[in-house]
């Protein structure tokens, strides 16, 4: 059998397969030859028709023929110059492909992002006169680029509409991105703006009303606010207008509070009441018909709890007061109350040996001052009197020296003393600060002076030292004084140093002070260097001194001017002592 083969390719035989397969290729060739010369003649034919989506396709067709070089120059020529064509085609193709796989995947950031780039893409074709516009038309019909991408828009909004279905159906609330997206779909998909706008506004405020009455059913009143202030906040940040919010947490919270006070439940009324007027201020809103509401109720409650006092129903009083406290101001009443609970008027105490003396800022209480009753007060505004009764002997009266004028306040200081015999302070009208504070003890031989002193306020740190913010003799607004138990008395030891940060321009105003403040350093010396404040203005800087000219941030005081020759001209500088360079 081999044999017989190999007699069969004898040099003859072979010689003839070879020319019948280069036969066969020249056939090939030759058809091939054919079919890109008439394809470029049909190019041309469809170029000269100007049907140029055809004829690039059929120049694209013609060039991909490598078996003959035949009109290259021409063929190419013609493709770049038709380039739009297969751009667009190309790009339209591409869009439409990934709007389908962003819709599928429910991918709305991305199916907005190929929206906005087919928009684009449009714009450079659409409009412009450009030559490929009827081509960009037509090509983009035969794809169904506009139905597919209105499909898109649709399919989302179906989507976002079971979306706010299923958060209502499970109470669960935590995926709402669909508000801003509901916004982000074109007007055209709704109709118009118009249109858009009603049809947004019907679904949201359908489904707020909803999810804040479900959470308001469920009791959870922080969960309702809050979620109440994220719509707000999210209506906001989108610049659309949805008043039902608002309205719907009002209706919910009257309702709540309503009901607490039929069951004169004060704690979970004070509660609400707190929580509302939060929401409130993060809102900040002012004024709202439910807070004029609570405040009503407040005073109502306030007056009853005035009448109890006068029915000597004190207990009743009391509690009430404390309830109303967490929400307003209470403590006067209460004291007034406890008073009338524990002593008889304590001005009657006071009047009990000179019925003609008149007091002010008279108070009372037991089991201070070595007494089972105490009362105090301001008599004629001169003199702090302390009236003690012991329940058995005379009641003792305590008078202190002058005090000043216009008093304020009268009021016991535990924290000075001790809980049993506790310091008493004055306030008082001051010309140059917020009060005049006075403090007295009580001792066996009578009352002394503790302290004196103006400020703005004060802070107790201990029983022997107190702080008093912006006292008289400074200038410093800032400034915080140290009063320390000494001999008895508290006396003055001293500031607490403070940096203050300021401007250049500022230095002036802060004499004395020690300040820290950035400066553009124009002149280094070794005696003064000059700090630039404006132009003509300048600083002195002695201390350390600075390396180099430019911005720098220096630490130290200013306490005196001082003459300098800049430019032959002499001129007044504040010095600043540079205690260090930041």
């Amino acid at each position: 059998m081999n044999m017989t083969v190999f007699r069969a390719l004898n040099p003859r035989n072979l010689l003839l397969v070879i020319c019948m397969i280069l036969l066969v290729l020249i056939g090939f060739k030759g058809y091939y030859i054919a079919k890109k010369i008439d394809g470029y003649n049909q190019a041309e034919q469809l170029y000269a028709n100007k049907q140029w989506i055809e004829a690039e396709a059929a120049y694209d067709k013609a060039h991909r023929n490598r078996w003959i070089h035949y009109k290259e120059q021409q063929l190419t020529a013609r493709l770049t110059e038709l380039a739009p064509i297969a751009e667009i085609r190309s790009t339209l193709e591409r869009i439409r492909l990934e709007a389908v796989h962003a819709a599928e995947e429910l991918d709305f950031s991305a199916y907005k992002e190929i929206v906005h780039e087919l928009q684009q893409f449009r714009a450079a074709y659409m409009g412009q006169r450009h030559p490929f516009e009827q081509e960009y038309i037509k090509i983009s019909e035969q794809l169904q680029v506009s139905p597919m991408i209105i499909k898109g828009w649709n399919d989302f909004r179906g989507h976002f509409t079971q979306q706010m279905a299923d958060n209502l159906e499970n109470k669960q609330y935590e995926e709402e991105s669909f508000r801003g997206y509901l916004m982000s779909i074109p007007d055209m998909i709704y109709g118009s703006s118009e249109k858009k706008t009603a049809a947004i506004t019907e679904q949201l405020k359908a489904y707020d009303e909803r999810k804040l009455a479900q959470l308001g059913a469920a009791g959870n009143t922080d969960a309702l606010l809050q979620a109440s202030l994220a719509m707000s906040n999210s209506y906001q940040a989108l610049q659309f207008e949805a008043p039902w919010v608002r309205q719907k947490t009002d209706d919910i919270i009257a309702e709540l509070l309503s009901k607490a006070a039929d069951q004169v439940d004060y704690a979970m009324y004070i509660h609400l009441a707190k929580q509302y007027e939060q929401h409130l201020t993060s809102l900040q809103v002012s004024e709202s018909a439910v807070k004029n509401a609570i405040d009503r109720q407040i005073q109502q409650w306030l007056k009853q709890g005035g009448r109890l006092v006068q029915a000597g129903e004190y207990e009743d009083a009391i509690t009430l007061y404390k309830s109303l406290a967490a929400y307003t101001d209470t403590s006067e009443l209460l004291k007034q109350a406890q008073l009338e609970q524990m002593a008889s008027d304590p001005i009657r105490l006071l009047q009990q040996l000179d019925h003609s003396v008149s007091y002010e800022h008279v108070m009372g209480g037991k089991n201070r001052f070595g007494g089972k009753l105490y009362a105090a007060g301001i008599s004629n505004g001169e003199q702090l009197v302390v009236a003690v009764w012991s329940g058995k002997e005379h009641v003792k009266r305590y008078l202190s020296d002058q005090i000043p004028a216009s008093t304020l306040k009268l009021q016991l200081e535990p924290k000075l003393g001790s809980d049993s015999s506790p310091a008493l302070i004055i306030e008082s009208a001051s010309t140059s600060r917020t009060s005049k504070v006075t403090a007295y003890q009580l001792h066996s031989d009578g009352l002394r002076q503790l302290l004196q002193f103006e400020g703005d306020r004060y802070e107790i740190v201990n029983s022997d030292h107190i702080k008093v913010y912006h006292p008289e003799g400074s200038r410093d607004e800032k400034a915080v004084a140290d009063y320390k138990l000494k001999g008895g008395q508290f006396e003055f030891a001293g500031y607490e140093e403070r940096i203050l940060d300021i401007e250049p321009a500022e230095l002036t105003s802060h004499l004395g002070a020690k300040v820290r403040m950035k400066v553009n350093i124009v002149q280094v010396n070794e005696q003064m260097s000059l700090a630039e404040v404006a132009e003509g203005q300048y600083i002195g800087l002695v201390g350390q001194q600075p390396q180099s000219t430019g911005l720098i941030t220096v630490v130290g005081q200013m306490n005196q001017y001082t003459d300098i020759r800049l430019d032959d001209a002499i001129i007044v500088v504040p010095v600043f002592e540079v205690d260090s360079i930041e």
